[in-house]
């Protein structure tokens, strides 16, 4: 859990900037090169947080992005979801901190992915 808080930390610095903004496209998935090189928008968060778990060594089954609807602000998020024992954490470049999946409310999953699995999440 320290590793996890520890990524999450330092992924979370830097900024948020949209792909319009950056790239000039409505949607562009950056690297994480890219992305701490001059910031990027929610799933560029979530997929730089996975690939540092997956090199600390977390097993990739344990780690997902999750593509979910915010209920609060009517918009489309990214965030990582991470299993440590039977929990489920957040690492959310919204949320300082990380959290238990189900302290957090206002988002509706509609998939989650690694490099081997889709997963379709019901409404």
């Amino acid at each position: 859990l320290r590793q996890i808080e520890a990524v999450n930390r330092f992924a979370n610095q830097p900024p948020y900037v949209s792909d319009q903004d950056r790239y000039r496209a409505a949607d562009y998935w950056a690297t994480p090169a890219e992305f701490f090189n001059a910031g990027g928008d929610c799933e560029d968060f979530a997929l730089a947080k996975f690939v540092a778990l997956d090199r600390l060594g977390f097993h990739e089954e344990r780690l997902r992005v999750v593509l979910a609807f915010d209920r609060r602000k009517k918009i489309y998020h990214g965030f990582l979801a991470a299993c440590v024992g039977d929990e489920i954490y957040i690492l959310d470049n919204q949320i300082e901190s990380v959290t238990p999946h189900r302290q957090i409310t206002h988002y509706r999953p509609i998939c989650s992915f690694n490099s081997r699995r889709l997963w379709l999440h019901r409404a």
